[in-house]
């Protein structure tokens, strides 16, 4: 196999295992153990590393090795903030275009999850729903930065949907949107999403608060 393809592999291997928590906050990821377990060379493992630590992941600490980022607060709203100016613009840029059909983030709609194993598939279309709005602007900063911001939240949004059932308000806030968007109700959009955007930050900074009291 080319060696960007094991790449991939190690990348969604490991990143799926820290979002839903097989791989805890602080937690010292060994080189030579992950090669043996996931049989994977170290070469493609260490690019992986690469890429979980500028997805904000993971962090390279000098002499000691590779560690699953600590829960942060503060990361949390910072993340929500920068989220809501690209999704705002996002929508800014589809009532200028008058764009009311958006097929991509449709498909990002699912009904909602009964396990662990559906939550985890769940919360990739839930901020896939996020990515594919932005991507709509066609600027692949935007993208790019989106993509960023997503794979960093996607543990927290893991806690959030496992602890508070959160699925079910996130799958009919995107309903709405997308409804609001098909009929050019664009101001309604935007005041939802903010709206949306906000209580998630809430509920995530509060499940997190009490995660971290107890440790």
């Amino acid at each position: 196999m080319k060696i960007e393809s094991v790449t991939k592999i190690a990348i969604e291997l490991i990143k799926k295992k820290i979002i839903m928590g097989d791989f805890t906050p602080g937690q010292k990821l060994v080189e030579t153990d992950l090669s043996e377990n996931f049989e994977i060379s170290r070469p493609p493992l260490r690019e992986a590393f690469r890429v979980l630590e500028r997805d904000g992941l993971i962090l390279s600490l000098p002499r000691k090795g590779m560690y699953v980022r600590e829960l942060s607060i503060q990361e949390i709203r910072d993340i929500f903030n920068f989220r809501h100016l690209l999704e705002l613009n996002a929508l800014t840029n589809l009532e200028k275009k008058n764009i009311r059909e958006l097929p991509a983030i449709s498909k990002t709609i699912m009904p909602l999850p009964s396990s662990p194993k559906d939550i985890y598939k769940y919360q990739k279309l839930s901020l896939n729903f996020h990515v594919e709005l932005v991507r709509s602007l066609n600027n692949t900063f935007m993208t790019k930065c989106i993509n960023t911001l997503m794979n960093n939240l996607s543990r927290y949004v893991f806690i959030s949907f496992s602890h508070s059932g959160d699925a079910k308000l996130a799958f009919s806030d995107h309903e709405k949107i997308i409804e609001f968007i098909k009929n050019g109700d664009y101001q309604l959009s935007k005041m939802h999403l903010t709206t949306h955007l906000t209580a998630s930050c809430e509920k995530l900074t509060g499940i997190v608060s009490d995660i971290l009291e107890k440790k």
